[in-house]
């Protein structure tokens, strides 16, 4: 028995790699015809690279220009840096005030990666031409949140440096001394320094297991990722010279049973995600194929694909004969209708129940639940849905008359 309760409703950017922060600088670059004097200016060179075990696609990478930050620790003014090409390697030539620096951070696009205790230090004279050394993060940082921090590398590259620094700007003439930050080591070991979107950074284990290759004629559209993130279902293609074009399913890079078509959209993994499902065609069959075994042929199956309960156990799919629709469930048809409203087919919280909406004669709907039609409406809207709010109840819009109605039903025993 199912109780029901109406009420009335009145009608009436760009691509970010890092941790976004913004920041003030004075950026320091230096023309190519540039003169250094001796007094009140020094330059200083190195190069930047960011090692990134996920880095941005190339498209972007090669739209970045990075730049290191670095703080006056007199005047607490921030100079920038910036790297003589874009991308995520490259040497950076700049002009600074004489005095002592601190490391501030490093940019690139519209983010920052900043540096953690202790942070790298040095003292540029007036008339200097100084090599800093190759400023390296290597890490897991990649995206918005920097998700695993990384290592800031400090190491001795000076030839190729200085020798593309002489060859850029002849009319700087001054040698080229090295920072102190490299001085009395050979060859220089790597400065560790922490660099963390969140403060602390991270001691990870990773362990990784392979799941499988990816093939070569996959259908990208047809990706399917299990809910528990361990598996991984698509369609790939197969050509034969005397069989033609077929379809399989890979799952976990193991290979299905082949066939004319499979639907793409129909590919869907169990709440437990131990179970895979999905519609096949051979000729003018069209069945439905769980966990490699193949259903009752039906002239077609629902374009969204088969639903799992959500224990997992059960599977209900929408399907055609002729012109009649209706729902299979465990296998077995129910009542056939003028059609299946797309999107409602849902089980209950328990799985011990199916319901979906259907249309009938003299332009009514009704909600069905395990078969049983309820009270007829006017209209059931469009991209509607039945929503269970516990194993015994549900609810859902309907229409009648000009009037709009939220539905409440209660199934009593």
């Amino acid at each position: 028995m199912r109780s029901i309760m109406k009420r009335s409703l009145a009608l009436t950017t760009a691509y970010g790699v890092f941790l976004l922060i913004g920041c003030a600088t004075t950026r320091t670059t230096i023309p190519q015809d540039y003169t250094l004097g001796t007094k009140d200016e020094s330059v200083v060179i190195g190069r930047l690279v960011l090692d990134l075990e996920k880095p941005p696609l190339p498209f972007f990478a090669n739209l970045m220009r990075m730049a290191l930050a670095v703080r006056n620790e007199a005047t607490q003014i921030d100079y920038a840096l910036s790297c003589d090409r874009t991308g995520l390697d490259s040497e950076f030539f700049a002009s600074l005030p004489p005095g002592k620096y601190q490391f501030v951070h490093a940019s690139a696009g519209d983010g920052i990666l900043p540096f953690r205790v202790p942070i790298p230090r040095f003292e540029v004279g007036a008339g200097q031409v100084q090599y800093l050394g190759t400023i390296r993060f290597r890490g897991q940082a990649g995206d918005s949140s920097l998700r695993g921090g990384g290592i800031w590398l400090i190491e001795d590259e000076s030839a190729k440096t200085i020798k593309s620094f002489r060859e850029r700007y002849p009319r700087i003439p001054q040698p080229v001394v090295k920072s102190a930050m490299l001085e009395g080591t050979q060859p220089v070991p790597p400065i560790a320094l922490v660099a963390s979107g969140h403060g602390k950074s991270l001691n990870r284990i990773v362990s990784e297991t392979f799941i499988g290759k990816i093939h070569a004629s996959s259908i990208i559209e047809s990706f399917k990722v299990s809910p528990d993130s361990k598996r991984v279902a698509y369609v790939a293609v197969s050509r034969g010279v005397f069989s033609g074009e077929k379809q399989f399913l890979v799952v976990d890079g193991r290979e299905e049973k082949q066939y004319d078509y499979i639907g793409a959209g129909t590919v869907i993994f169990s709440p437990d995600s131990k179970r895979v499902a999905y519609g096949a065609i051979v000729g003018n069959r069209v069945f439905l194929v769980v966990d490699g075994k193949e259903d009752k042929t039906y002239d077609t199956i629902g374009g969204r694909g088969p639903v799992f309960s959500p224990d997992s156990k059960r599977v209900a799919y929408s399907a055609t004969v002729g012109n009649k629709h209706f729902v299979v469930v465990d296998g077995n048809g129910q009542t056939p209708y003028d059609g299946i409203a797309q999107g409602t087919l849902i089980f209950s919280p328990d799985s011990k129940r199916v319901a979906y909406a259907a249309p009938q004669s003299g332009n009514k709907w009704v909600v069905v639940v395990d078969g049983k039609d309820g009270t007829q409406y006017d209209a059931f809207f469009r991209g509607g849905r039945i929503v269970f709010d516990r194993p015994d109840g549900f609810h859902y819009l309907v229409g009648k008359g000009s009037d709009i109605y939220l539905v409440e039903e209660t199934i009593k025993p």
